[in-house]
C-alpha cells in the first residue's frame, strides 16, 4: 500500500470516529416522572439522556433538566444535593429514585412499562 493511500485511510477513520463519540453519550429516550406515586403528565414523555464521565443529564419533555453527579456505585446527588439511587432492571429501564419521586428512563421511542 502506498503512503498516500494509507494517509487517506488513517484520516478518514479518525474523522468518522469523532461524530460517533458524540452520539454515544446522548440518547433520545422516554421518561416517566413520578411524584408521590402520581405520574406527572407534563414532564413525562420524550426526553434526552446524556452521560459524560459518570455525570448524567436528563432533559424532560417540558424542558426541565435534571443533573446528577456520581457519588458511589449507583448513587448520585442532584443539583440541590439530594441523594438519588439508580437501578437498572432486566429490561434495561434506568430508575432514579429520590425520597419522594422517581424518574424512569427507557432508551428508544416506546413508553416504559413499570
Amino acid at each position: 500500500m502506498n503512503i498516500a493511500r494509507f494517509f487517506v485511510i488513517l484520516v478518514s477513520t479518525a474523522l468518522l470516529s469523532v461524530p460517533l463519540q458524540a452520539i454515544a453519550d446522548t440518547a433520545e429516550s422516554i421518561c416517566e416522572v413520578w411524584q408521590n406515586g402520581e405520574l406527572e403528565q407534563d414532564r413525562s414523555g420524550d426526553c434526552t439522556w446524556s452521560q459524560r464521565q459518570g455525570y448524567i443529564g436528563i432533559t424532560l419533555k417540558n424542558g426541565a433538566r435534571i443533573n446528577l453527579s456520581p457519588q458511589d456505585t449507583m448513587e448520585y446527588k442532584d443539583a440541590d444535593g439530594h441523594k438519588v439511587i439508580r437501578s437498572i432492571d432486566k429490561k434495561g429501564l434506568n430508575t432514579f429514585e429520590w425520597q419522594d419521586r422517581k424518574v424512569v428512563v427507557q432508551f428508544g421511542r416506546s413508553a416504559p412499562s413499570t
